[in-house]
């Protein structure tokens, strides 16, 4: 059986907790569909990286700032929205 999820999601900014707990509701309705849904990871930023576990809170808070943080730095302030803010499109 093959299936095709479609979403539409308004573009909005939202804080990095905000952006994570917004993820991991999405991520228990896509595991009541199917067990593989539920366990998403962010890759590893390089050779040697480890992937990071959405379920792991502290860990991709982390993470996700330190992503802004390199964004910033080879793109310009800015480009990671200073670590806290990320930016969703539908």
């Amino acid at each position: 059986m093959n299936s095709t999820l479609v979403f539409s999601f308004r573009p909005s900014t939202l804080s990095t907790v905000a952006f994570l707990d917004e993820t991991n509701s999405w991520l228990a309705l896509l595991g009541r569909a199917h067990p593989d849904f539920s366990e998403w990871w962010i890759p590893p930023q390089g050779p040697g990286g480890d992937f990071v576990s959405f379920r792991n809170r502290n860990n991709i808070i982390e993470r996700m700032g330190s992503d802004a943080k390199r964004l910033d730095a080879e793109y310009g302030v800015g480009a990671g929205e200073g670590g806290p803010r990320l930016q969703a499109w539908s």
